[in-house]
């Protein structure tokens, strides 16, 4: 005891002084902490000894000493925080803390739980320093497994979740890894503690009935009254060594082996505690002092109101919700276990975000922990876990759901984990799982086995599994009597030995999905699959042969010597025989005394029921033949009875009957169904409901279409019949059939979606959700299991789809159908094989062409026609989607389908379809039109081969349609786009696609020049209209109806004349300057030109001599080696008329001044000084590329000859400029200029210099810039070499060289 008094003083005082001693701590706002640790120093020092461990008082000294603690934990101060909860895990370690009092704060609670829940509080999510987060680990784990303190329900949530979000948010390997470790030890501590406390109890109840008979031996056997109580499990029991070492690292978990002495008494809230637990057996309600919610009772609060996913599966209305009646735990370790264990399996429930997994990503990782620690609980589970009715409840409930989804699951690792807990379940659970075995059979193994859609490495993961369930002889043969000779079940057995053969055989790759040598891998694994079965039933039979008349276990395997009698006993009752099969009576009530057998085993017992049940089978062949025979056959056989009441039974119950037989009695409930009487007309509906269903329970034939006229009356109601109440019956109705019978369906498909169709207009939000919902899963689910069936109405599918998406009501189910719509592209892509196969109404359409006629245009016209009535933000995403379908699955489409596929895209821009609107229109063309143009140029270009030769000429036409509408957007997109178009793709452009791609330059160039801005003069100064309409006279046609689209321009006032006429100018200005730079970046490649201009003007400024010598690094990247000498003049002439016509405005300065006072372009005289320089610059580079081009050496003289006039005409203009903004603008212009020149050789510089040098010695009077002062020296310098003036420079060679020549 002086020891642990020692210890215990050396934590506290240790970790009190140091907290004092931060830094931190003496700030004002920790003057409570401060305060509560000198206190808690000063009540230590003068008390000489502190009272020993578990004693009476213990509870007032705890809450003494843990204030501070409490308030460090709570300072945010990582230092003060690690050093808090380092103390506090190890006075719980050594027991000086054990919490056992009622918490003062709060009523109804322990000390334990407050102080539980100040170490959980300490992790504030990710942000949590790394150092705190690995001490709240060691904390709560040395909590949960001491057996010095007890925490149950809300708290142990608290402790597992707060680890469980640690692994999730932290950072840091370590501390996930070690969170991970620490929620696994927790878990094997509260399923072992559960598990030994039974144990110890039945051993307890076992000595009080030997006292009972003996009362000697209550004098032998001497125990402490606390072990009946205390429930942590001893050094070594079978549970423990079961499952292993629960918790290497906290030896504390173990008990000692010698009964308890009264220097060290168990814990006092142990009685209670099992009091508790009696209690709530006994039914009565829990003492005030216990949370009936835990769960609720103890909140977890992350930084910013954020909360993990164990946050929000564990936090629900109770803690006893969805447990059946009568269902009650007899100790409060199994309700504890019993909550750890539901919130896991609700955690791994929670669904994964749409698109491709992340494995970083916190849900992903979440399930997967979630599911290995399942999968560990699972394969530990004691005697306790697999026998009490709240657990066997829980895994039905809970963890067959969470299995039934991620058995689906497309993520491997979720996939494998599901696997492996289904055969734990197996293993451990089955007498009490039959259905849901089945299902699991059913919708996953036998699915993924059966369909092409599945992967290969699911195959092989579910063969994998099918050969470890196969290898066991007892499995094999429980497969076969519980479900093959059950009536009410299906042949699992038989399809799954089917499959196998099929698999083992070999079949198609494109069926499986498979590679060859996937294929071939699955064949071989398949067959040894069916090996091992058939060495089963081998097994089986021996066992069968040796012991005739002991068939219990039906073959279990013989135990091994070491077995005891107890384990023999438990294994023989774990596994479910032939009788548990036979509780249910048939489910058509025919055969059903069939079922009435004794309850042990006998062969010649499921043989007989095997032959009854495939009487039953032909019986119903026969039916759907001929229904006459079919019924005359089961009663001769004794399996149908002969009354009315039998035929009427068999006819109502049994599933697999043909429905045609029974057409007739469907088209009076048609008139009915549209009576205005509600009552009446309800009554119709649910006649009609009842008789459908019986219909589609039996399927439809090939080739027979009387789904369709049986399902015809509700589509009529729907349509006649206004009634809210019995639209929304319909489409219930609907709903039902599609959620029950869809694999039944088959020509009724184009019916359901016909309701729907008219459903989806509808403005009752319910009906519209419940028909969004259905039709939704049909695209999802019923498409991808049954999609040949489906096939005749896909079509419709996606048509009824686009009308939801029309819906303006509704704007989320809008973005979702198209969502749907996208999806249905990838049934065409992965299975067009099925639209070829597909002849009913096809047959004069080419097999080959039928994939594009019923599949892919169905769905991009369905997606423009959602472009053109919708609004913006749901046009705006079918317009993203039609151009992802394009993108990602254009490579098998047919040149003549781009044809058509485009006449549908060019809608978008047609004038006649766009609204009336004027803000509306201008709105369509900023967004949309400005979308699909550049979305048109990637098809375009991703797909050129095909398209070029088809395409061309009316992508051109409609990029030239962009410029010439009022809209500066579209304009500018439509110049932008023709680059790119040019640039991507100009290297496979042909000598006559080059000729249209000029002459749409061409064009634009001519049609965009604002001629209108030298001749504009204000309205109403000549004093009539003529001025107005002559300044209209030069713009085209289509652009007066794009600025005038509702009447005749002069019945428009003279101010919006006027406003509308400069908008459409200034749009002509900009698509001026758009198309030179346009011309540059096309000739040069984008930044070639800016980047040479910057590397001019930096030579220039970095030394005199060295101005002419960089050289400007030129990767031919542009396609002015793919442009004649034609091509290229002509876009010169164009550039030059432009720089011209700038030219003259600029120097227009009363036009300006007009131009200007009437509002035109902003606060200062409108110029085009950027349209003047850079129409010449770009021109000058054009000359001077062809002036050094080899391969057009026959042009140099004609290329020279217009350099000469262009640059002496330059020049002269620049020495006539007034402005010093205007020559400023030309800086770059005359640095190009003249390093071009500075470039050329000797003798061209002769002719260039005689022409441009009293031109030059001219500018010298300006004041110009340094850097043109450099060139300009370099220049006058090489005309005295070139033309010997004065004597040669040698410094200039010392310090420098002349530009190379060229």
């Amino acid at each position: 005891m002086y020891e642990g008094k020692k210890t215990k003083n050396m934590f506290l005082t240790r970790a009190l002084e140091k907290i004092l001693a931060d830094k931190e701590v003496k700030k004002a706002h920790h003057s409570q902490l401060r305060k509560a640790c000198e206190v808690a120093l000063d009540g230590k020092s003068g008390s000489s000894t502190l009272p020993p461990i578990k004693s009476k008082t213990n509870f007032i000294e705890a809450d003494k000493y843990f204030l501070p603690f409490e308030l460090a934990c709570q300072s945010k101060c990582p230092r003060i925080v690690i050093t808090s909860l380092d103390c506090l895990q190890k006075l719980i370690a050594y027991g000086h803390l054990t919490g056992s009092a009622p918490d003062s704060t709060a009523p109804g609670k322990k000390l334990i739980d407050r102080i539980i829940e100040t170490i959980c509080a300490c992790f504030q999510g990710p942000q949590t320093d790394e150092g705190v987060q690995l001490q709240i680990i060691k904390a709560l784990l040395t909590a949960v497994t001491s057996q010095h303190i007890e925490i149950h329900e809300g708290t142990v949530l608290q402790a597992v979740r707060t680890c469980y979000n640690i692994y999730l948010a932290s950072k840091n390997l370590i501390n996930q890894t070690t969170a991970k470790a620490t929620l696994t030890q927790m878990l094997n501590v509260i399923f072992a503690r559960m598990e030994n406390q039974a144990l110890q109890e039945a051993k307890q109840l076992e000595r009080e009935r030997h006292r009972q008979q003996s009362p000697v031996a209550q004098h032998t056997e001497p125990e402490s009254p606390q072990l009946q109580t205390h429930v942590h499990p001893p050094s070594k029991t079978p549970t423990q060594e079961a499952n292993g070492p629960v918790s290497p690292a906290t030896p504390s978990i173990a008990t000692p082996s010698t009964p308890s002495t009264p220097s060290t008494p168990a814990p006092e809230s142990s009685s209670s505690r099992s009091a508790s637990g009696e209690r709530e057996v006994q039914g009565e309600q829990p003492a005030p002092d216990e949370n009936p919610d835990p769960e609720n009772g103890s909140e977890f609060c992350v930084a910013e109101n954020e909360q993990t996913e164990a946050d929000q599966a564990t936090v629900e209305s109770g803690a006893t919700a969805g447990q059946p009646p009568g269902a009650k735990f007899s100790h409060i370790l199994q309700k504890d276990a019993f909550l750890v264990f539901r919130s896991l399996c609700k955690l791994s429930m929670k669904p994964l975000s749409d698109g491709p997994p992340d494995p970083k990503s916190h849900e992903l990782r979440s399930k997967v922990l979630s599911l290995q620690l399942l999968l560990s609980i699972l394969q530990n589970a004691g005697p306790i876990f697999k026998t009490n009715e709240m657990f066997i409840n829980a895994i039905k409930q809970y963890l067959c759901v969470a299995l039934s989804k991620n058995g689906v699951s497309s993520v491997p690792e979720v996939f494998e984990l599901s696997l492996s807990i289904f055969l734990t379940l197996l293993s451990h659970f089955k007498t009490h799982l039959k259905m849901q075995i089945e299902v699991f059979f059913k919708e996953i193994f036998l699915y993924i086995l059966e369909t092409s859609t599945s992967s290969y490495d699911h195959k092989w993961m579910v063969i994998q599994t099918l050969t470890r369930i196969c290898a066991d002889a007892q499995s094999v043969v429980d497969i076969y009597v519980n479900y093959d000779c059950d009536l009410n079940a299906a042949n699992i057995f038989e399809r799954l030995v089917n499959d196998l053969s099929k698999i083992a055989q070999g079949r198609g790759g494109h069926e499986l999905g498979t590679t060859p040598q996937q294929e071939l891998t699955l064949r071989k694994k398949g067959l040894e699959c069916l090996v091992s079965i058939l060495k089963c039933m081998v097994e089986w039979s021996k066992d069968q042969y040796v012991n005739p008349n002991s068939q219990t276990s039906l073959g279990q395997e013989k135990p091994s010597e070491q077995d005891s009698s107890e384990t023999k006993a438990t294994e023989s009752i774990n596994r479910y025989g032939s009788i548990n099969s036979l509780d249910s009576t048939a489910s058509s009530g025919i055969g059903s005394y069939s079922t009435q057998m004794s309850g042990t085993d006998n062969p010649e017992q499921f043989e007989v029921l095997k032959q009854q049940k495939e009487i039953i089978e032909q019986g119903i062949d026969l039916f759907n033949k001929k229904p006459k025979r079919g019924i005359q056959y089961l009663q001769e056989q004794g399996m149908l009875g002969t009354t009315p009441e039998d035929l009427a039974q068999f006819l109502h119950q049994e599933e697999r009957l043909d429905s045609v037989k029974k057409n007739k009695m469907l088209f009076f409930s048609l008139q009915v169904g549209c009576n205005p009487n509600e009552d009446v007309a309800i009554f119709a509906v649910d006649s009609l409901r009842q008789l459908s269903m019986k219909f589609l329970e039996k399927g439809e034939l090939a080739n027979f279409r009387f789904q369709k006229d049986f399902l015809r009356p509700f589509e009529h109601i729907m349509k006649k019949n206004r009634s809210p109440t019995i639209r929304d019956m319909v489409v219930r109705c609907i709903a039902q059939m599609v959620n029950s019978q869809a694999a039944n369906i088959r020509s009724g498909w184009k019916n359901i979606f016909s309701v729907f169709h008219l459903a989806a207009s509808d403005q009752d939000e319910s009906i519209v959700e419940l028909a969004f919902q259905t039709t939704g899963h049909i695209v999802t689910n019923v498409f991808e299991k049954h999609f040949a069936a489906t096939i005749d109405s896909f079509q419709d599918a996606v048509k009824c789809l686009s009308e939801f998406a029309c819906n303006a009501s509704f704007p989320d189910t809008s973005m979702e159908a198209i969502r749907l719509i996208r999806h249905c592209a990838k049934y065409v892509s992965e299975r067009p094989q099925a639209f070829k196969d597909y002849t009913s109404d096809d047959m004069n359409v080419a097999p080959e062409d039928r994939v594009w006629v019923r599949g892919w245009f169905p769905i991009l016209f369905e997606l423009s026609c959602i472009i053109n009535r919708c609004k913006l933000d749901v046009r705006t995403r079918g317009l993203t989607v039609m151009f992802e379908v394009m993108k990602t699955y254009g490579h098998t489409f047919e040149k003549h389908w781009w044809q058509d596929l485009f006449r549908i895209v060019f809608r978008i821009f047609d004038n006649m379809k766009l609204p009336e609107q004027q803000t509306e229109k201008a709105e369509w063309m900023t967004t949309t039109c400005n979308h699909a143009l550049y979305a048109i140029c990637d098809v375009f270009t991703q797909y050129f081969e095909s398209l070029n030769g088809l395409l061309l000429d009316d992508i051109l036409a409609q990029l030239y349609w962009c410029v010439q509408q009022d809209n500066e957007q579209l304009a500018r997109s439509g110049t932008n786009c023709l680059e790119n178009v040019v640039i991507l793709n100009g290297e496979k452009f042909s000598a006559e696609t080059w000729d249209k791609t000029c002459n749409c330059m061409l064009d634009i160039f001519k049609t965009t020049i604002p001629h209108a801005l030298l001749t504009w003069r204000p309205a109403g100064a000549e004093g009539d209209e003529s001025a107005i309409f002559h300044e209209y006279s030069s713009l085209p046609v289509s652009f007066l109806i794009n600025l005038f689209p509702d009447d005749h321009f002069l019945s428009c006032p003279a101010e919006i004349q006027e406003q509308r006429l400069f908008s459409a100018l200034l749009i002509k200005c900009v698509v001026q300057l758009e198309l030179i730079q346009t011309i540059d970046n096309i000739v040069f490649f984008p930044a070639t030109s800016k980047k040479e201009d910057a590397e001019n003007f930096a030579a220039a400024q970095r030394d005199a001599g060295c101005a002419a010598d960089v050289q400007v690094e030129t990767q031919d990247q542009g396609m002015f080696r793919y442009l004649t000498l034609e091509q290229l003049f002509k876009l010169l002439d164009c550039l030059l008329e432009s720089h011209r016509f700038a030219k003259a405005f600029n120097s227009n300065n009363e036009q300006r001044t007009l131009l200007w006072k009437a509002g035109f372009k902003g606060k200062s005289k409108p110029n085009l000084l950027k349209q003047e320089t850079s129409s010449l610059a770009c021109g000058l580079r054009i000359l001077f590329r062809m002036y050094t081009d080899e391969s057009r050496q026959g042009a140099w003289e004609e290329v020279q000859r217009r350099l000469l006039n262009v640059c002496s005409e330059a020049v002269a203009y620049f020495l006539a400029l007034t402005s010093e903004s205007h020559r400023e603008a030309w800086t770059n212009l005359l640095l190009l200029f003249l390093t071009k020149v500075l470039k050329i050789s000797d003798e061209r510089f002769k002719a260039h210099a005689s022409r441009y040098y009293p031109l030059l010695c001219e500018i010298m009077q300006f004041d110009l810039i340094p850097e043109l002062r450099a060139v300009l020296r370099k220049f006058y310098l090489r005309i005295g070499l070139v033309f010997n003036i004065g004597p040669s420079a040698p410094h200039l060679t010392s310090s420098s060289s002349l530009p190379p020549v060229v």
